[in-house]
């Protein structure tokens, strides 16, 4: 018998987060229902997907002095993507601004030690075609 068998359990979220717990309550044996009353306004529609803990740690207030725990967070989505058949693309993120934020935003990455380069205007416009980068990205 399994540990939530007796239960009903109702996940508040259906993005990333939301799906994950519901999937591993349901696995641990309970009756689960996902409910997502607007999922275009959430954190996963936001962020398309892209778990990226170094930009986090800089765009996100709250998350500013968590490097470790979101890069934990972004490891452990490895065993779930192998349990469910999920490809993830591992080349990093890529982030656009003018150059006084790429400024900022790599003395940021600096101070955490996230592995980061700049890249100039024309290195991030052919990373992704049509792409307006700003004056470049990291």
């Amino acid at each position: 018998m399994k540990a939530l068998s007796n239960l009903s359990v109702v996940v508040a979220g259906a993005g990333a987060l939301g799906a994950c717990a519901a999937l591993a309550i349901a696995e641990a044996g309970a009756r689960v229902t996902l409910a997502d009353p607007s999922p275009d306004r959430s954190a996963s529609a936001v962020a398309a997907g892209m778990l990226a803990p170094g930009f986090e740690t800089l765009l996100d207030p709250p998350a500013a002095g968590r490097p470790d725990l979101l890069e934990h967070g972004r490891r452990i989505w490895d065993s779930l993507a192998e349990r469910i058949g999920l490809d993830l693309d591992r080349r990093g993120a890529l982030g656009v601004a003018p150059a006084e934020d790429l400024d900022r935003w790599q003395a940021a990455a600096a101070a955490v030690d996230f592995p980061n380069r700049r890249l100039a205007r024309r290195e991030a416009e052919a990373l992704i075609p049509g792409l307006r980068a700003g004056d470049g990205g990291l």
